[in-house]
């Protein structure tokens, strides 16, 4: 089985930052089975074990893995627990082998600024001597 996890930086109430990590899934929603399978961010956890194996320096990657050793929900659905709920997550109990993430190829730039000046036709001037002009 292969995953494909991607790292985020959260923040806590006190500012301290900690590194966070997520797949993208399609899922059935429970309460919207009728609109089948709808596109969802899991949180990724792994155990003690498979943490020690990532690399120190880990931004995100294919994580292939037997069956087995990956725990999903097969339902979407916030969990309740001592009055707080919980989105639901992947967990990693164990890995294999993780390969790094293609690289992301450019996007078209579509941002125009919006400038208060407008351009304008060229026009030209002629080299007339002053006492030539009209008024």
């Amino acid at each position: 089985m292969k995953i494909k996890v991607l790292k985020t930086t959260k923040q806590t109430k006190d500012g301290r930052s900690f590194p966070s990590y997520f797949t993208p899934v399609t899922i059935v929603v429970k309460g919207e089975e009728d609109k089948g399978p709808q596109e969802k961010c899991l949180t990724v956890r792994f155990s003690e074990l498979a943490e020690k194996k990532l690399p120190v320096d880990f931004n995100g990657g294919f994580i292939e893995a037997k069956g087995e050793d990956i725990y999903a929900p097969y339902v979407w659905e916030m969990r309740k627990k001592d009055g707080k709920e919980y989105y639901p997550d992947v967990y990693v109990k164990d890995f294999e082998s993780i390969s790094d993430l293609p690289p992301r190829k450019p996007r078209e730039n579509t941002c125009t600024f919006l400038l208060d000046e407008k351009e304008t036709e060229e026009s030209e001037i002629a080299d007339e001597p002053a006492s030539e002009l009209p008024f």
